[in-house]
Formats: C-alpha cells, sequence, structure tokens
C-alpha cells in the first residue's frame, strides 16, 4: 500500500474531490451535445461507438487500442482509452477530449456521465480526466522534463513574458464571436489591406491577439504569436507581422519575472510548466475547470488576473511592489508541482476519479 504524507493527503484529496462528477440523474436524450471526437468505450468488448451509436474507429486488439479510421485528434482519445486499459477499466466509459467543453450545462444535459479534460463550475454529469500529450508527466507540456530553474528571482528581467498560439475566437464574454482561424483563411484572400481591416479588427476583439498587439510597443512586455510560416505571411501582409514571435521553451521564459497565462480555446495550456519556477504566474481567471484546479488557489500559488486580463496593469504594479510575496506564491507553486508531478499521486487519482464514474454509471 502507499504510504503518503498529510500534505500528500491533502492534495489528493482536492485532486480527486475537484475531478469528480458532480451527478445529475435527470439528464435525458442523447449524446447530440457532445464533439465529433465523442466515444462510448466498451472495455469489455474492446469497441467503440461515437455520439450517433454508429461504430467509432477505435477498437482494441491483442489488448491494445488501436485507431482503425480516419479521426479527429486520435492521440487524445488513444492516450485516454490506454490509461483506462491499464487500470483495468471495464463496462463502458463515456468520454470527449474537444477543447472548450460546455457540457452538462441545463442547456446541454448529458444523460450519462463523460470524462472530459474541462468544463464549466455548474456542469453536472462531468468528470475530469488529464489531456493526453498536454498533461502527461515527464514531458514539456506538463511536468517532469524541463530543467530546474536555476535563476532567482532578484536576478531576472523585470516584465512580462508570453508566447502561444493563436486561437479561440473573439468576443469571448459576448454573443457573436468569430473562429480566429476562419478570419485568418478570409484574411488570406482578402486582395488589399483595405479589404483585410475589418478582419484585423475584428481579430484585435480575441484576447490573444488583442492583447500582444496593443502591448507591441510596451517595454514591460514580451508577447508573442507563435505562428507557422503561412499565418505569420498573411499577417505580416496585412500590416500586424509584429505580433508574431518565435516560439520560445519555458526555460527561456524564465529569464522573466512574471509569466503570463491566458485563455485560448479554454484554460492557457502553458499555466502548469509556468508555474514549476521562480517567476509568478499572472493567470486570467478564464472560468475552466480541469483536474488540477482544486489544489491551485489564487493568490496561494499564482497571481489571478480579471476576466480579459482588465486588471493586468494593477496586478503588475502590485507584484512589483511586492516582490518578497511574489517570491513566496512562487515557492508555495514549485511545491505543489512536486506533488502533481508525482507518478504515485497521479495513478490514485485517476484510479479514485475512476471508482466514482463507475459507481455512477455501472
Amino acid at each position: 500500500m502507499t504510504r503518503l504524507s498529510d500534505t500528500e493527503k491533502t492534495v489528493l484529496d482536492q485532486l480527486v474531490q475537484g475531478s469528480e462528477m458532480r451527478p445529475d440523474p435527470s439528464g435525458q436524450g442523447g449524446f447530440d451535445a457532445c464533439s465529433v471526437m465523442f466515444l462510448s468505450a466498451d472495455f469489455d468488448t474492446g469497441k467503440a461507438l461515437d455520439r450517433t451509436g454508429a461504430p467509432a474507429p477505435f477498437r482494441r486488439k491483442w489488448g491494445r487500442w488501436a485507431e482503425t479510421g480516419p479521426a479527429h485528434k486520435p492521440l487524445r482519445s488513444l492516450g485516454t482509452l490506454s490509461a483506462l486499459q491499464a487500470m483495468g477499466a471495464r463496462g463502458m466509459v463515456h468520454m470527449d477530449f474537444q477543447d472548450a467543453r460546455n457540457l452538462g450545462l441545463p442547456a446541454r444535459p448529458l444523460p450519462a456521465p463523460v470524462l472530459c479534460y474541462c468544463r464549466k463550475p455548474e456542469a453536472r454529469n462531468v468528470a475530469l480526466w488529464p489531456l493526453p500529450r498536454y498533461h502527461d508527466l515527464g514531458t514539456q507540456r506538463f511536468l517532469g522534463k524541463t530543467r530546474p530553474d536555476t535563476l532567482a528571482f532578484d536576478d531576472k528581467r523585470d516584465a512580462v513574458v508570453w508566447r502561444g498560439a493563436l486561437s479561440g475566437g473573439t468576443r469571448p464574454l459576448r454573443p457573436g464571436g468569430q473562429n480566429c482561424l476562419k478570419l485568418i483563411a478570409a484574411l488570406e484572400a482578402a486582395p488589399t489591406a483595405q479589404d483585410g481591416a475589418p478582419l484585423v479588427a475584428e481579430l484585435r476583439q480575441n484576447l490573444r491577439f488583442g492583447t500582444v498587439h496593443d502591448r507591441a510597443s510596451d517595454a514591460d512586455f514580451d508577447l508573442g504569436l507563435t505562428c507557422d510560416d503561412r499565418i505569420a505571411a498573411i499577417l505580416a501582409r496585412h500590416g500586424v507581422g509584429h505580433v508574431v514571435k518565435p516560439s520560445r521553451p519555458m526555460v527561456w521564459q524564465r529569464q522573466f519575472r512574471y509569466i503570463l497565462s491566458m485563455r485560448g480555446n479554454d484554460t492557457g495550456s502553458n499555466f502548469i510548466p509556468a508555474l514549476d519556477g521562480n517567476s509568478v504566474v499572472l493567470r486570467e481567471e478564464d472560468g475552466w475547470e480541469l483536474f488540477y484546479s482544486a489544489a491551485i488557489r489564487p493568490w496561494e500559488h499564482y497571481i489571478p488576473l480579471a476576466p480579459l486580463l482588465a486588471d493586468l496593469d494593477d496586478k503588475l504594479d502590485w507584484a512589483r511592489a511586492n516582490p518578497a510575496e511574489c517570491k513566496a506564491i512562487a515557492a508555495r507553486a514549485r511545491a505543489l508541482c512536486d506533488l502533481l508531478g508525482d507518478a504515485r499521486l497521479r495513478d490514485l487519482h485517476l484510479r479514485a476519479v475512476y471508482a466514482q464514474y463507475r459507481a455512477t454509471c455501472p
């Protein structure tokens, strides 16, 4: 039996309680509200169904799950199927690992529990699970591979850093937003800068694009969108190429005292790696829950920012005026990352979440 310290037990309890679903027996109908990534995986037969009840392109053969046809982001589903298989899952397990899952809300009720990697706080019948490839242990995207931060807080650049992809929609807290990648496609087809100007104006309503664009000349910030050559060329042709900067690993970003984390499709994926160093994280409160959310608290592990970074300048002023507290926040965050990266706790955590899922959905 794994013996845990009191601190480990506390964090494990937080992870489990924060990941377990809030049951709602009143859910009716089918899984139409789910995405094309939805699967009903039968661990007894080794077969899977999609949201319509038709065979899905995944099947278990010789004890391993594999893709049997085209699928959207298949490694996410395969990673979850493999993890469940390894812990001896039985019966049917429903899952949907698409981004920004607004499932289990009054307008989108679920007839049975579903595993997702993110949910809204009011969601019902949604259990949280790590997102394969992003939350895997021993990876640069999560914890366990990036070398320790040896640069003291006082020796870092007194500025805010951020690098990330162009993702999410425009006007994220209001109706009528548009998908950024569709706007990029329209911008590519725009023959002149004048034709593209309304599209660029709409892109600036995306939090990431707008923040990088508006603070490009601010010495307090080193922000940049990491885009492929095609998107970079499109933006440059329409006079906004300055928003694009080279991708930089977390070890490079740690030369700055403050690391920004802001929403894309949902929660910023740089949040956990950014916590595991001597810098302090300025994180937007974006309204999403992930499997680790219950264990990570504002002002204890990071400096919270209002939605859409409305108070970013005020919080940066506070951080600069309180370096000792910033160091303490960063130290607590590093200690927590040691536990979030512990394979023993991860195994116990996921087994507990699966046990509750199975008890709720026999």
